[in-house]
């Protein structure tokens, strides 16, 4: 990594990152207010873990249902609408020969709501997430 690229990095961390995890935690937040119910399985399994682990890492890598209301919550909401990245070096990806400088540009809200990759898309359902419902 050159050092243009590592500022780049640490420009995304230091300026992007915060306001990107406010927005996240905000819809986080939305979702559990509109589902008591996710609300109470969180309350539950942080109350359980706690108990065992007091905040430590395992702890909270312990917490199955709570990562899923996570992800959940970021794929119907995700907190940028598009990802771009600059190509550095020319490549090809399944056929198609991408440039070196060109720009890719992903959208996840567009990609999150497909339903050839999610049921049911515009439902909030952490439950996809879990391991017992793959």
């Amino acid at each position: 990594m050159d050092e243009e690229e590592l500022f780049g990095e640490v420009f995304t961390f230091l300026f992007a990152g915060h306001e990107t995890s406010s927005v996240a935690l905000s819809w986080i937040f939305y979702h559990l207010a509109q589902y008591p119910d996710i609300q109470e399985k969180i309350r539950r399994e942080v109350k359980e873990t706690l108990t065992e682990q007091e905040g430590s890492w395992e702890a909270y890598e312990s917490m199955e249902y709570l990562a899923a209301v996570i992800n959940e919550s970021m794929r119907l909401r995700p907190p940028a609408a598009v990802y771009r990245r600059k190509v550095i070096q020319d490549d090809n990806i399944l056929g198609y020969n991408i440039p070196a400088d060109s720009v890719i540009v992903i959208p996840p809200y567009v990609l999150h709501r497909k339903p050839e990759y999610w049921s049911d898309p515009e439902t909030f359902n952490p439950d996809r997430f879990l391991e017992s419902s793959k």
